[in-house]
C-alpha cells in the first residue's frame, strides 16, 4: 500500500498537479501542463493611423462668358501634396496637386483651381472636386473625400401651384413653387397672356408679357408670390426661373385662368 501511494504522488508531481490535504480542487500549472490552460488571447489589431484628407471647394465666381470654375484647398496629415480629381458631369477631366498659394487658405500652399467652358443656356452642368487620400501604409486605408460641386445653372424650381380669383374685372393670382436651389440670388416669374382691346364693335388681342423678381430665401423650401390687379377672364402662362446673377435655371412652366 505504501508503495502504491508513493507511486501516485510521483505521477501527480510529474503531471504538474500539486495536491494538499483539504484542497477544494487541483490548480493546473501552465508551464508544466499546457493542456490544462486556456490559450492566451490573440494580440489586438494595430490601431490604424491613416487619416482622411480634408478640404473644401466652391465656385470661382458666377459663371462669366461661358466659363465655369471651381477652386478650393485640400490637405492630408499623412502626406503632401494631395491630388484633387476634377469631374465634369461625372467624367474625370483633370487630376492636379493642391499646391497653389491662396491668401484665404490655411497655412501652406494647398490650393487648386480648374475651369471649363459651359454655354450659359442648356441643361445644368456640374463641376466637382474630390481629394485623394495620401496613405501612410496602415490599414484600413482612409477613403477619398468629396470637396464639393458647382453648377453652371441654379437648380430648377418644381411643383408649381397657381390659383386665381376675380372681382370687378380685375384678378388676383396666387403662385407657389418649391425652391430647389441653394445658390440662387433671386427668382424671375414671367406672365404671358393676351389682353383684349375694344374699339366700337371691333376687338383685338395684344400679346403681353410681364416679369416679377422675387428675392431669394436661405436654403430650400416653398416660395410664393401674390399678383393683384391682373386682367380678369384671362388665361396666364406662368414661367418660374431661379437665377444666379443673370444666369437662369431651366423654366418651371404652368398656367392659370382668371375667371
Amino acid at each position: 500500500m505504501k508503495r502504491t501511494l508513493a507511486g501516485a504522488a510521483a505521477l501527480l508531481t510529474t503531471l504538474g498537479v500539486l495536491t494538499t490535504p483539504g484542497a477544494a480542487s487541483a490548480v493546473p500549472i501552465c508551464e508544466t501542463n499546457p493542456l490544462g490552460c486556456e490559450p492566451p488571447p490573440p494580440p489586438p489589431p494595430p490601431t490604424p493611423t491613416d487619416k482622411a484628407p480634408t478640404g473644401t471647394a466652391q465656385a470661382t465666381g458666377p459663371q462669366n462668358n461661358g466659363v465655369l470654375g471651381i477652386t478650393g484647398w485640400a490637405t492630408d496629415s499623412n502626406g503632401w501634396p494631395v491630388t484633387v480629381d476634377i469631374t465634369f458631369d461625372g467624367t474625370l477631366v483633370a487630376s492636379k496637386p493642391a499646391i497653389d498659394f491662396r491668401t484665404w487658405l490655411p497655412a501652406g500652399p494647398f490650393g487648386f483651381t480648374h475651369t471649363v467652358v459651359v454655354p450659359p443656356t442648356g441643361p445644368v452642368r456640374r463641376l466637382c472636386a474630390t481629394a485623394r487620400n495620401v496613405p501612410d501604409g496602415s490599414t484600413p486605408v482612409a477613403s477619398a473625400v468629396p470637396l464639393g460641386c458647382v453648377s453652371s445653372r441654379p437648380s430648377k424650381p418644381t411643383d408649381l401651384l397657381s390659383t386665381a380669383e376675380s372681382a370687378y374685372n380685375r384678378s388676383t393670382l396666387r403662385l407657389g413653387w418649391t425652391d430647389n436651389a441653394t445658390d440662387e440670388t433671386s427668382y424671375l416669374v414671367t406672365l404671358s397672356y393676351l389682353r383684349r382691346h375694344w374699339e366700337g364693335n371691333y376687338s383685338w388681342q395684344e400679346p403681353m408679357s410681364e416679369s416679377f423678381v422675387v428675392a431669394a430665401q436661405p436654403g430650400t423650401g416653398r416660395m410664393s408670390l401674390v399678383l393683384s390687379d391682373q386682367d380678369a377672364n384671362t388665361h396666364f402662362q406662368v414661367l418660374v426661373n431661379s437665377r444666379v446673377g443673370e444666369i437662369t435655371s431651366e423654366s418651371l412652366s404652368g398656367g392659370v385662368t382668371a375667371p
